[in-house]
């Protein structure tokens, strides 16, 4: 990010804003606007490659995320497998069939179960799970942010003691806006 600012920055400064010739107000305007947009435009695409490259070591080399999200490691039913210490990796597969190691991309809602695991099912609208965290995080939307039950939810299942107020209205981000 640091080489893409400078980067950025270095063709800002070439660029001449003061010349010989005098140059209207529009003009200027133009030429800067031009210069930031570039540079917005070339820091969001990096981070794009980032994000891709990260996303794509993981998937490609079949790594656990550190949640088990994707696969999670099984150990041998018998005594005998036990002993030598030998683990299998697991795809995971959702109720939908969708699974890890076929689709790669799983989306689904995020559900808060209740404290036996069945009773209480609450969907959490606008939040998304997928196999990799990543995935999950840039699909899912700032919906439930701008609802204080929703927000009350999440602080009471995860206990949190700081109290958050919800997005409002005035908010330059759309509940809808995806992440």
């Amino acid at each position: 990010m640091k080489e893409n600012f400078i980067d950025a920055y270095t063709s800002f400064n070439s660029t001449f804003l003061f010349s010989t010739i005098a140059e209207s107000r529009f003009s200027v305007d133009t030429k800067v606007k031009l210069s930031l947009n570039s540079f917005l435009d070339s820091a969001v695409s990096y981070n794009n490659r980032i994000l891709f490259i990260a996303r794509q070591t993981t998937v490609t080399n079949g790594l656990i995320s550190s949640l088990g999200t994707n696969y999670y490691l099984v150990s041998a039913d018998d005594e005998t497998q036990l002993i030598t210490g030998r683990l299998y990796v697991v795809a995971n597969t959702f109720k939908d069939g969708c699974s890890c190691s076929d689709d790669r991309q799983c989306p689904q809602s995020v559900v808060l179960f209740g404290n036996n695991g069945t009773s209480i099912q609450t969907i959490i609208p606008g939040m998304i799970f997928d196999c990799l965290l990543l995935d999950g995080v840039l699909v899912s939307s700032l919906e439930c942010f701008y609802d204080s039950q929703c927000i009350s939810l999440l602080q009471d299942t995860f206990m949190m003691d700081t109290k958050v107020k919800p997005l409002s209205a005035l908010s330059r981000f759309l509940p809808n806006v995806t992440i």
